[in-house]
């Protein structure tokens, strides 16, 4: 669905390969163009950010190895990082403990059809803050 602008680079993470799959078809949705690597392995997350470089990351909260504290130690090493993280419930707490890292926005999965609008508010949000 895209008719052209600044390519976005997405990093999916999701230990689901269902969750992957549809997460990248709602990126996919952008009305720029997207790159999208999804990876299943949250402790992987880091490395393949650190090589890969994404424009934004797109990480499910519950896996594993948890979403929020991998986005907590990624913007405590890049505060500039667009993070989106998803979850099928959003316990008490942790949009607060999310916001505080610097996390963009925290989606229920029943919103992931927004996740094309808000991935494209929090890159530009972030470049404008950069600019």
């Amino acid at each position: 669905m895209s008719d052209g602008g600044e390519l976005i680079r997405a990093l999916v993470v999701d230990d689901d390969p269902d969750m992957r799959r549809l997460v990248a078809m709602s990126i996919d949705l952008s009305v720029r163009p997207v790159e999208v690597v999804a990876i299943s392995d949250g402790s992987d997350a880091i490395a393949k950010w650190r090589a890969w470089q994404p424009d934004v990351i797109v990480m499910d909260i519950r896996m594993p190895v948890s979403g929020l504290a991998i986005a907590q130690q990624i913007l405590a090493e890049e505060p500039a990082q667009t993070i989106v993280l998803f979850t099928a419930y959003i316990e008490d707490g942790v949009i607060d403990l999310a916001e505080r890292a610097g996390v963009c926005e925290v989606l229920e999965k029943d919103q992931l059809h927004d996740l094309p609008t808000v991935l494209e508010a929090c890159v530009r949000g972030r470049r404008e803050l950069s600019a």
